[in-house]
Parts: C-alpha cells; sequence; structure tokens
C-alpha cells in the first residue's frame, strides 16, 4: 500500500522510468521526429505498468 496519507497502492515508478528511457532513445535516434506528446499517462500500481492514453507524434 501506499503512504497512511494515500490510501491506493504505489504507483509503478520503476516501469515508468524504463518507458521514459525507451522513448528517449527513439527521439535521439529518430531527427526527423519534431515532437512527441503523450498526455495523460497513467502510471498504475507495481507490477502494472504504464499506459498513455493519448499520443501524438509529428516529423
Amino acid at each position: 500500500m501506499g503512504c497512511w496519507w494515500r490510501p491506493w497502492p504505489r504507483a509503478d515508478l520503476e516501469v515508468l522510468a524504463h518507458t521514459l528511457e525507451a522513448l528517449s532513445a527513439i527521439v535521439r535516434g529518430s531527427p526527423a521526429l519534431c515532437e512527441v506528446d503523450l498526455n495523460p499517462v497513467l502510471v498504475l500500481p507495481e507490477g502494472e505498468g504504464v499506459v498513455a492514453l493519448d499520443a501524438l507524434n509529428s516529423g
């Protein structure tokens, strides 16, 4: 469980970090890519990952 003042489970921050690292690698490897917008990104409870609820890219 999360903190006493937050009754919901801990967020899957490790998977969020890996997701951001992977996205960074994609952007670095794609010079023609001008913009990436992931909004919102839902961080699920530990062990359940993350979900980009909407995404846009341009390039």
